[in-house]
């Protein structure tokens, strides 16, 4: 009969059990089991439902045993006496642990009793304990394990099981993931028994036992619940020691947080049972939990269970730590859920009042290659009503295998992963197609990783690193294109793309080059650098930065005449150079060049190379080296030919060339050759100083007949002088920089007003059109 007083009890409306849920509920004998399948590499059976009431009291009573004594609850006989430097120490409690003065242990009840901040800390762990310690020390009982455990979760969490380690450990006891599965605790998507109370601390009162019974040694098995099992053998084999206090005393035995976790665990207990000593006043315990468990439809939202249980969704959800995502687990048909005590049979009746049609939502498997969009286009919703329903922090968590809760429609046929928006892929050019394989590709989502291709793609790790270039330890980004080699018979899963659909350039080419120079509106040039001429000009003048230029060259610094590479904006690169011609006519379409299929006019190779290949120069000589055109300028001078010869000598676009009319073959190898030659010298014609140079070297001379070879080596001379000043000379004309070229010639579209020639010395126009997009003295009437 007296063993049913506490049952009766608790049937008259007395206080529920702290943690428990109603006596009437048999689901509340079922937390060592429930949820867990797996444990410790044996199947779980889910303990049997009493069918009486005496049977219930009965299998509470077995599950409750907190007054048996056994040889691991029992104060230890022979405790060392407490040390002279703690006196106010005398007389206190011991835990049920062995203790060791050591003086790490000294120096935490120090901290704990004379640091006001230490004082605090110890009173705030005492008061969160109170939601817990009741059920904690019940199962520590039943397990028959040292009450002074309670502690562990006090130094790991503090009593909060939303606490997460940089390393990813979670809940009361800092379990971490693969732990967590060793002994039976689920993680999923929407589930994370590391931050159920109940099953957490059940499953660590068996990592507990299996440390103990592996290592016979509560400080040696504690030290290696911090480290690691492995760790701590590791360090016992390699110091010849088993004992944790002279492990702890090695200068690289143990990790440090390891040597100060065991002389902290030990402190703490001592404080929590002596608080007079440690002068913690009375604490404000938090109220140990008290709610009814039921059985819910799996899926339901905390909302809707809050709803049907006529109490707000925050009790909800501070009561189920362990579903992550505010809906219980959809994959499951019904779910354990905790209540708020009283609220179980309004619960209950709400539910079986509840419509069929409640669920809103199907379930989805998400398959390798498919990302939150496509998931969203193929059941026709939106990815932000897909992030709401699932609770999706990152798109990364989409992985394969994930299940999702999408919207209650009919499927959409459509593929796995949409056709590829970038035509463009590049591929690393030392990698050839093997023998018997095609080429496809795959794009990254968020979340991929090697081990995840390397699964649904059915290649080898190795071989995907090689083909791609990748390094194993880093992150792979969502947008990358890799490039995969399968056998014909193997090429047809939905995420792939064949070669045939996009356009695969060698990376780094020059073709990939352009592609993305083009995108970015920019322009590959090559430029030289002259003497004194700083980067930031050059930077400046095409549009670009220092920085960049010294990126893409690989250098900090560059000599006189080096030739530098420049992404130069397009607006930047000058146009083409047209050359005057020799003996100039009035254009029928001035500052126009010449129309197609005049005899005149030269291929378009006469303009120089492309803006691609020749920036603009502007007044810098160096650019474009006049030495080497100095010599081949007196070739030209030997045939002296007749004025009929002027006009075929448009294609060279050279007056010294236009005499050898009677050799058309030698004309293309003097047409660039002679550009530094007659030009310069017209336009330094424009300063009074240099009106006698002009003279002898003006188009006067042209028919003088006379041996021009050191008069055209002066000249080039004055006209390299000159370009270089020409910065710095006050022109009657002011010229831009980028109306100039390195021979002075002016650039077309950007016209110069030169000062016209005398009437008399502008030659008889030849018959025919006659391309001058620019009217120089000779081109003005």
């Amino acid at each position: 009969m007296f063993q049913l007083l506490p049952l009766l009890f608790v049937l008259w409306g007395a206080d529920p059990t702290p943690f428990l849920s109603g006596p009437t509920e048999a689901a509340r004998l079922n937390p060592p089991t429930e949820g867990r399948t797996w444990v410790r590499g044996r199947a779980v059976q889910p303990a049997g439902t009493p069918a009486t009431l005496w049977a219930l009291q009965l299998a509470e009573e077995d599950l409750f045993k907190a007054s048996e004594k056994t040889r691991e609850n029992q104060p230890v006989s022979a405790q060392p006496p407490v040390p002279a430097e703690l006196g106010w120490l005398a007389g206190m409690n011991y835990p049920d642990i062995p203790i060791v003065f050591d003086e790490t242990v000294v120096t935490y009840l120090k901290h704990f009793r004379f640091n006001p901040g230490g004082r605090a800390t110890i009173r705030s762990w005492i008061e969160h304990s109170g939601r817990y310690r009741a059920m904690i020390l019940n199962v520590l009982a039943r397990h028959r394990l040292p009450s002074a455990l309670l502690y562990i979760a006090m130094i790991e969490s503090g009593f909060e099981v939303g606490t997460r380690s940089s390393a990813g450990a979670l809940g009361l006891w800092q379990f971490m993931p693969d732990g967590a599965k060793v002994y039976g605790l689920r993680q999923s998507h929407f589930v994370d028994q590391r931050m159920d109370p109940e099953l957490s601390t059940e499953a660590v009162m068996l990592y507990f036992a299996d440390l103990k019974y592996r290592f016979h040694n509560w400080p040696v098995a504690l030290a290696a619940y911090n480290c690691g099992y492995g760790r701590m053998l590791q360090s016992i084999r390699r110091y010849q020691s088993n004992d944790f206090w002279k492990l702890q005393k090695y200068e690289n035995a143990l990790p440090r947080e390891t040597q100060l976790y065991v002389p902290k665990w030990i402190a703490v207990a001592i404080a929590d049972l002596n608080r007079d000593r440690f002068m913690i006043p009375k604490p404000n315990m938090h109220p140990a939990y008290a709610f009814d468990a039921v059985l819910a439809p799996g899926g339901m939202t905390f909302s809707q269970v809050a709803r049907l249980a006529g109490v707000g969704e925050d009790e909800i959800r501070d009561l189920n730590p362990e579903y992550t995502r505010r809906r219980l687990p959809p994959e499951q048909k019904w779910a354990r859920v905790r209540l708020p005590w009283g609220r179980k049979s309004a619960f209950e009746i709400a539910l079986g009042k509840l419509s069929p049609q409640w669920a809103d939502f199907q379930l989805h498997r998400v398959q390798f290659g498919e990302t939150l969009d496509s998931v969203a286009a193929r059941f026709g919703t939106s990815t932000a009503k897909l992030r709401s329903m699932n609770q999706l922090q990152s798109s990364a968590e989409v992985v394969p295998g994930v299940t999702l809760v999408v919207p209650k429609t009919a499927k959409l046929e459509e593929p796995v992963r949409a056709e590829p928006k970038t035509p463009f892929v590049a591929v690393p050019g030392d990698v050839a197609v093997p023998d018997g394989t095609v080429r496809m590709f795959y794009r990254t989502s968020p979340g991929d990783t090697l081990e995840i291709l390397v699964d649904g793609l059915g290649v080898k790790e190795e071989d995907l690193i090689s083909w791609n270039h990748l390094n194993p330890e880093a992150a792979l980004p969502s947008g990358m294109v890799l490039q995969i080699f399968l056998t014909p018979a193997a090429a047809n899963h939905k995420a792939l793309f064949p070669a045939d659909t996009v356009k695969v350039v060698p990376i780094d080419g020059e073709e990939f080059i352009a592609h993305y120079l083009e995108r970015y509106d920019r322009v590959r040039i090559l430029h030289t650098l002259t003497a004194n001429q700083k980067l930031d000009r050059v930077a400046e003048k095409y549009g670009t930065t220092v920085t960049s230029i010294r990126t893409i060259n690989k250098a900090h610094s560059f000599a006189t005449g080096t030739t530098i590479i420049v992404y130069a904006k397009k607006s930047r690169v000058p146009g083409k150079v047209t050359p005057p011609a020799p003996a100039p006519e009035k254009p029928s379409n001035p500052g126009q060049p010449g129309q197609p299929g005049d005899p005149g006019k030269p291929d378009e190779p006469e303009s120089g190379p492309s803006p691609v290949k020749e920036p603009d120069p502007g007044l810098e000589s160096g650019n474009k080296p006049t030495d080497s055109a100095d010599p081949p300028v007196e070739k030209p001078v030997v045939p002296e030919a007749e004025k009929p010869a002027e006009k075929p000598a448009e294609k060279p676009a050279e007056k010294p060339a236009e005499k050898p009319a009677e050799k058309p073959a030698e004309k293309p190898a003097e047409k660039p050759v002679e550009k530094p030659v007659e030009k310069p010298a017209e336009k330094p014609a424009e300063k009074p100083a240099e009106k006698p140079v002009e003279k002898p070297g003006g188009p006067e001379s042209k028919d003088s007949g006379e041996p021009r070879s050191g008069l055209a080596r002066r000249l080039a001379d004055v006209s390299r002088v000159l370009i270089n000043l020409a910065p710095r000379l006050s022109l009657t004309t002011q010229l831009k920089r980028d109306q100039l070229s390195s021979s002075g010639r002016v650039w077309v579209g950007l016209p110069a007003e030169d000062p016209l020639p005398a009437p008399s010395t502008v030659p008889a126009p030849p018959p025919g059109p006659v391309p001058s997009p620019v009217p120089g003295k000779e081109d003005r009437p």
